[in-house]
């Protein structure tokens, strides 16, 4: 949790930091068009991707039918809207972050580690951990050949 709280905190001062490293080196110009260049191409594939996104949702019966599988088969849609916004963030890392996650070959490879990180460490692990011994409590119903039942 702290270094989630430092890296947002020292992200934007990297951005401010390379932003100022890239003025002194390029001019403001320079600087300017990329910036302005990067806002521009993240409007507009926002507006497309949105668009692609949310077609899957523009019936009302579609709205009711929400699920996970809904979400899995737009999840390209979805990284290149948030590459999107991340283009329309000024910066150099959040716009290279912003183009990795818009082209088709970069998003797999990125879901793919983001499932080796969310992936759970132990899947043997019992949901009751007192409890590891081999006894099962149950009932047992004999039934006999007259369907009745004797216990």
């Amino acid at each position: 949790m702290k270094t989630l709280f430092l890296l947002t905190l020292l992200f934007p001062i990297f951005e401010i930091f390379i932003i100022f490293f890239s003025i002194s080196l390029y001019g403001w110009i320079l600087t300017f068009l990329e910036v302005f260049i990067t806002f521009v191409l993240g409007v507009y594939l926002f507006k497309k991707n949105k668009s692609s996104f949310f077609d899957y949702f523009s019936h009302p019966s579609k709205i009711i039918e929400f699920s996970s599988n809904s979400l899995s088969n737009n999840k390209k849609n979805f990284l290149a809207m948030v590459g999107s916004v991340l283009l329309v963030l000024p910066g150099y890392v959040s716009d290279i972050f912003g183009l990795f996650l818009i082209f088709k070959f970069t998003q797999s490879i990125f879901l793919k580690l983001l499932l080796l990180i969310a992936k759970p460490a132990n899947y043997n692990s019992s949901v009751f951990k007192g409890h590891e011994s081999e006894i099962v409590e149950g009932e047992f119903f004999n039934l006999d050949k007259k369907n009745r039942i004797n216990k």
